[in-house]
């Protein structure tokens, strides 16, 4: 980020360093030390850290660049499940859960070059791209539906023993069949029922630098290179500043406004299972059998068997019909591909109005691909400023002068229970 503040000198070195925190459904703290916190009711998660090392020469600046980001957007199911998971709660499998997960993420060093225009003398542009190089990245989303409905797993344990509690061989006339074809029937209808009020299925696409779904536990993903990928890319940032009135300024900022990073070989998993249309599939295989093995088999009538190569023996057949089932529902595919990276964007608009010589107020957003926070700031004496941030119900302060700026933000007094931090420490030293 350009250094506002314009010196004398001709070259300086400076040094910028910044940090925002945002984490909705418990506190930082709690969040990062394996929600260990206490929950609340919250769906996103943020933050963007950067330092800057670096030196500018009149219009133009350069500096070794480091960044820590992530987002995260989730449904407060995945939060609360996840809580009663790491804290080792009793989960209540009648509930329903509406798990997803979207997550961005990358740890990364590069260079900046930048340039400030003075395209009017009211309006500044400052223009800037950044190379960087990453070896830790998530980029995806996970998505589970847990919907039991009228269904419960004892239902099938049921329905399975009165099958196999059935002697075939003890059946000897069409009225047996009948019977037993009829009680068949009637389970098989009362279990598609229940089956068909639930709603189980999950969905993930997601790219990583070491897997998050224990794709390294098995045999065959060994050909697949998981961990240690390597990318690079760029990102710009747009800054604008339009003095349109004496004491009236508009400020925008776009940082990441376009960005391409590449993961050459990146390691991606891909997974959909549809649990519930299998069962259903399962239980038009058991009516197939009813209708064709049993009732058309007792009246002499030609019939399709679940077993065509041996009609009398219909469970050799069963492995193979729920191998095309699973197939036919559900897939797994893990593999290395290239990858394009986009960075999450941050803009900012923030109108100033000079209200006297020693009172300027701010009316500002700040929109991040997760979150939105608006901001109201007073600057005193063109030197300290107070903050008070709405979406997070944050105060603030800072100082700024010719040398040095500082600003820290945060919604709590105990840092250990705060969910919104904000820090802000930079050094310019003039040189010649």
């Amino acid at each position: 980020m350009l250094p506002s503040l314009v010196l004398s000198a001709d070259w300086k070195l400076y040094s910028d360093i910044e940090s925002l925190t945002y984490s909705e459904a418990m506190s930082i703290k709690g969040f990062i030390d394996n929600f260990s916190g206490e929950l609340e009711s919250g769906s996103k998660a943020l933050t963007h850290d950067k330092a800057e090392f670096g030196a500018f020469y009149q219009d133009w600046w350069i500096a070794k660049v480091f960044r820590y980001d992530y987002t995260l957007s989730f449904s407060e199911d995945t939060a609360f499940l996840n809580y009663q998971i790491e804290n080792n709660r009793t989960i209540d499998e009648s509930r329903s859960y509406n798990i997803s997960l979207k997550a961005k993420h990358m740890r990364s060093t590069g260079f900046t070059l930048g340039k400030r225009w003075q395209i009017l003398p009211t309006l500044m542009l400052s223009t800037s791209a950044s190379w960087l190089a990453s070896e830790q990245f998530y980029d995806g989303t996970i998505a589970l539906q847990v919907e039991q409905g009228d269904f419960n797993a004892s239902d099938v344990d049921e329905f399975e023993s009165l099958a196999a509690g059935i002697d075939i061989s003890a059946l000897q006339t069409f009225a047996d069949l009948v019977g037993i074809a009829d009680t068949l029937q009637e389970a098989s209808n009362q279990l598609r029922n229940d089956v068909s009020t639930s709603n189980i299925s999950a969905y993930a696409n997601y790219y990583y630098y070491k897997p998050a779904l224990r794709e390294d536990e098995f045999d065959e993903f060994n050909d697949v290179q998981l961990t240690d990928p390597s990318g690079q890319g760029f990102t710009t940032d747009i800054q604008l500043s339009w003095q349109f009135h004496p004491n009236w300024r508009l400020g925008i900022e776009a940082k990441d406004a376009y960005s391409r990073i590449e993961w050459e070989n990146a390691p991606a998993t891909t997974v959909r299972a549809e649990a519930t249309q299998a069962a259903l599939d399962g239980l038009d295989v058991v009516d197939q059998f009813i209708a064709e093995d049993v009732i058309k088999r007792s009246e002499g009538q030609f019939f399709s068997p679940l077993n065509p190569e041996n009609p009398d023996d219909p469970a050799a057949a069963l492995p193979e019909i729920q191998n095309d089932i699973v197939e036919q529902r559900s897939d797994v595919n893990v593999r290395n591909e290239t990858f394009i990276q986009r960075l999450p964007s941050q803009v900012l608009v923030q109108v100033d109005h000079q209200v006297s010589p020693w009172l300027t107020t701010t009316v500002g957003y700040l929109d991040t691909e997760v979150a939105g926070f608006p901001h109201v700031k007073a600057r005193f004496f063109q030197h300290y400023w107070l903050r008070y941030e709405v979406e997070a119900s944050a105060y603030g302060v800072g100082f700024d002068s010719r040398f040095f700026r500082f600003g820290f933000m945060a919604d709590s007094a105990d840092l250990d229970t705060a969910k919104y931090l904000y820090l802000k420490a930079a050094l310019t030293l003039p040189l010649w």
